[in-house]
């Protein structure tokens, strides 16, 4: 229900305290606006990030390590290394694969026109 003396003892608060009523208001203010910008920065840089990660949808990427145990008389440390039989068994064998692709190392040698030099390029 409206009570009218309610609503005059809290218009003649905010006529007597007017710098704490507008440094309040703006402060509310500040604090709406300060989470919409945050909230449309956060989804700007989701929808950049996956924007940039989609070509890996649904991709399975595999690597090789170095071996942490011994195997039928193989040394621990020894580095396994795929070669196109695996891809072609990984084919045969994981009928869910529509395309299995190798890639090459992304580090080696780079040689400039004036000098050679070893860089690190990825």
């Amino acid at each position: 229900m409206f009570d009218l003396d309610k609503w005059s003892e809290i218009w003649g608060t905010v006529r007597r305290h007017k710098l704490r009523t507008g440094l309040t208001a703006f402060g509310v203010l500040w604090g709406i606006f300060m989470l919409v910008v945050l909230l449309g920065a956060g989804k700007g840089f989701r929808n950049g990030v996956e924007k940039e990660f989609d070509v890996a949808k649904n991709a399975v990427f595999v690597w090789s390590q170095r071996t942490s145990v011994p195997f039928a008389g193989l040394k621990v440390g020894r580095f396994i290394r795929f070669t196109n039989d695996d891809v072609a068994a990984l084919l045969r064998e994981v009928p869910e694969a529509a395309v299995v692709l190798p890639a090459a190392p992304s580090t080696g040698r780079l040689r400039c026109s004036t000098a050679p030099k070893a860089r690190l390029f990825r």
